[in-house]
């Protein structure tokens, strides 16, 4: 009966997190046990979230110092960035262990990059051991 009602709850948490970020700067998904987010500061800064909703630990293995990735594709869906790709990352096994209730944050600074005016798609996600996981994308317009 409790593992229902921890259902139910975090089923109801999810879908006003998600329905309610329609009037924010912010989209989210859920995937797997995990909730990831994008959330637009302004003036070309984000900061890529990472939630632990459940009530269990979650631990991340990484091959490297690299936490994140993202890209910064056109509407057609050209990619016209990605942070690996231009960024240097130190060769250490790591791990990073989220307890319920924790978030990792990551912040993402697209007005440096001097882009043209148009329409963009941020997407961000996790570069654990396995694949990359929890990919979020947003809109942006310069």
């Amino acid at each position: 009966m409790i593992s229902l009602l921890l259902i139910v709850s975090l089923t109801v948490i999810g879908l006003f997190v998600y329905f309610g970020n329609f009037e924010t700067n912010q989209v989210a998904k859920g995937q797997e046990d995990v909730m990831s987010s994008l959330v637009d500061k302004g003036n070309g800064k984000f900061r890529f979230h990472i939630t632990n909703p459940t009530d269990k630990d979650i631990t991340f293995q990484f091959t490297s110092s690299q936490r994140f990735d993202y890209a910064l594709k056109t509407e057609d869906g050209e990619q016209v960035f990605l942070f690996s790709s231009v960024a240097l990352f130190m060769a250490v096994l790591g791990e990073e262990t989220l307890k319920p209730g924790e978030e990792l944050h990551y912040d993402i600074d697209l007005a440096e990059l001097n882009l043209e005016k148009g329409k963009y798609i941020l997407e961000a996600w996790l570069t654990p051991t396995s694949k990359e996981k929890y990919k979020v994308e947003m809109a942006y317009i310069v």
